[in-house]
């Protein structure tokens, strides 16, 4: 049985810690696959960085268990935190941030973020802050919106013909991000990749047109 790979459960700075994850991930058995992923910097969330990271990909069958999987290794490690460990110097102000943009930070840091402030005494809402983060998740899932000027200069360059016009209308309908939290979607939304598709469609006819009007021109 061919085993897929078509989920990104967790992306880590070090080929250590990718290490790490895939030997606790097989033990539980959950098949994993390690990807290194190279500096790209159209993708939302790699840019200003340039080095790579290396990603886990399991199965999405496997997500809901090796989640758990991972927070019950988490807060086993939170009894054994570093004295030194950089968060313990955060302020409660920076620990709630912590909490607010939860998928720039690990496992272990969001729990410890909540540990911390509890032991402070300071109140927080552990669903309000999830539910900020669902919602950025779906803004982002719904991609980038083209204006009306950009649709109609589209249009127009489209008709004038050009194989620069259908690539990059091509690479508008195609080119895909990871978001935060491992799922993978359309840079763009549906309403300006239809648009994209219809400018590569309009591009390539023109320049048929062209190339057949060029020759009968030539063979007159």
């Amino acid at each position: 049985m061919k085993l897929i790979f078509n989920h990104s459960f967790r992306t880590v700075a070090t080929q250590k810690e990718a290490d790490l994850m895939i030997q606790m991930l097989s033990k539980n058995r959950i098949n994993a696959r390690i990807e290194k992923e190279s500096f790209n910097p159209s993708s939302t969330f790699s840019e200003g960085s340039l080095s790579s990271n290396f990603e886990i990909l399991i199965n999405t069958q496997d997500n809901a268990k090796a989640n758990e999987l991972v927070m019950k290794e988490s807060v086993a490690y939170l009894e054994h935190i570093e004295p030194d460990y950089y968060l313990l110097s955060f302020s409660s102000k920076e620990l709630l941030e912590v909490l607010q943009n939860r998928y720039d930070w690990s496992d272990i840091d969001v729990l410890l973020s909540e540990k911390l402030l509890r032991e402070r005494g300071v109140a927080f809402d552990k669903q309000i802050f999830e539910s900020i983060n669902e919602k950025e998740i779906e803004t982002l899932s719904k991609g980038e919106k083209k204006s009306r000027v950009w649709i109609f200069k589209g249009y127009l360059l489209s008709f004038l013909g050009g194989i620069g016009g259908a690539l990059t209308a091509y690479s508008i309908m195609k080119t895909k991000k990871k978001l935060p939290d491992g799922s993978i979607v359309y840079d763009y939304d549906e309403s300006t990749r239809n648009h994209a598709e219809n400018m590569m469609y309009i591009s390539v006819a023109c320049l048929i047109l062209l190339a057949v009007a060029r020759f009968i021109m030539l063979k007159n």
